[in-house]
């Protein structure tokens, strides 16, 4: 327990970084928990075990193939060519965040939102309303998306099938689009049209390379296949755009992949020591409501609190392993509700650089943000119910 009070403090209170936070808290448990030796062969030896090493090779793979989408101007081409692809507000609206969300680059919301925002102005849509769309659309697609540090780790707790969870994912990401476009979008019609040339298709191939390969090797190796797409989108940028000698090393050796790398292993090593502590047996003994319900508060807790799916998410499954299965209903219950909790949080960073942008105020953006998160909570809670129980 003091471990996580110390996550929330750093994090939220001081503003520490969460992979720092993390660690921080998973050494302190660690301390707690083992004589100081035993902690310390803990701590080195789980970084060569493979359930770790799959997913943090993998997310740093995946974090390189981003950065050159960024080096190479390639996201700004993507931007260009859907804008003018799209001749409807509403498709805007959605689309645009939608595609965009699947480059998960840090503030990534700010390479929406001038569409969003500029589009909204156009058509004298109130700003809150835009704050709402430009935020709910980026988060629907990308959770069925398996190129994100949030999935990685959840199939790295969980070990449940990649194919099967994003199965059962699709219907809430699905709900999300249709609310999103009853509490947004409905009656928008008009029609506008773009200026502008030069954009290049092949900006969209290694994305969709990087998904269609991933897809095609998850069900021979896991994890692995992930990994193997992220590399094959690469390649595919190395081909198309020849990118320098510079720009490929700056992509490679970047601070933010040692970061999510130190993200990943701090995740794993917190869920090694959560598993072997006492708190799993407390958790379980002191429960008087039935798992599912437990499952989701403990998710919409640590998700919103927290702000940060990716460690939220370590944090809930790391407690639950021991008391029930984590299979993929579990698993499908955990993180739609952890994800939907952490979109509306006060800090998360794509909803504070939204609000921050356009101008305006986060409780007035919180008139769409939280019906929006109810009706989506509600049908995660009777989808589990009603067909997946």
């Amino acid at each position: 327990i003091l471990s996580m009070v110390l996550i929330f403090v750093l994090s939220i209170a001081f503003k520490v970084n969460i992979e720092y936070a993390l660690l921080l808290g998973a050494i302190l448990m660690g301390v707690l928990t083992y004589p100081l030796k035993d902690a310390l062969t803990r701590t080195i030896s789980i970084l060569f075990d493979e359930t770790t090493l799959a997913p943090i090779m993998t997310a740093m793979v995946v974090m390189i193939l981003i950065n050159l989408y960024e080096s190479t101007g390639m996201i700004l081409e993507v931007q260009e060519l859907l804008r003018s692809a799209l001749k409807r507000p509403s498709l805007i609206f959605s689309i645009v965040p939608a595609v965009l969300g699947l480059l998960p680059v840090a503030g990534g919301a700010l390479l929406s939102a001038p569409f969003v925002d500029n589009e909204g102005e156009a058509i004298k849509m109130d700003k809150a309303r835009r704050v709402y769309l430009n935020i709910w659309f980026r988060h629907s697609l990308i959770m069925v998306y398996p190129y994100t540090n949030l999935f990685i780790v959840t199939i790295a707790l969980t070990h449940v099938s990649p194919i099967e969870l994003i199965i059962t994912l699709i219907p809430v990401s699905t709900i999300m689009f249709l609310i999103g476009y009853l509490m947004g979008l409905r009656g928008l019609e008009t029609r506008v049209e773009f200026e502008g040339g030069g954009k290049r298709p092949s900006s969209l191939v290694p994305l969709m390379l990087a998904l269609l390969v991933g897809i095609a090797f998850i069900k021979f190796v896991g994890m692995w296949g992930i990994f193997i797409g992220a590399l094959a989108g690469i390649s595919s940028i190395l081909l198309l755009r020849a990118p320098g000698r510079e720009k490929v090393l700056r992509s490679i050796i970047d601070e933010k992949v040692l970061m999510v790398a130190l993200l990943l292993y701090s995740a794993m090593l917190f869920r090694s020591y959560v598993a072997s502590s006492r708190i799993p047996e407390l958790m379980g003994s002191a429960a008087i409501m039935p798992h599912p319900m437990l499952e989701v508060l403990m998710s919409i807790f640590f998700g919103f609190f927290l702000g940060h799916p990716t460690a939220a998410i370590a944090i809930v499954l790391s407690i639950l392993a021991p008391i029930v299965n984590l299979s993929t209903t579990t698993t499908f219950l955990v993180l739609s509700s952890t994800f939907l909790s952490y979109i509306i949080s006060p800090f998360h960073l794509c909803l504070i650089l939204t609000v921050r942008y356009m101008k305006e105020g986060l409780l007035r953006a919180y008139r769409y943000l939280f019906p929006s998160f109810l009706l989506t909570i509600f049908f995660i809670i009777a989808f589990y119910i009603l067909v997946l129980k």
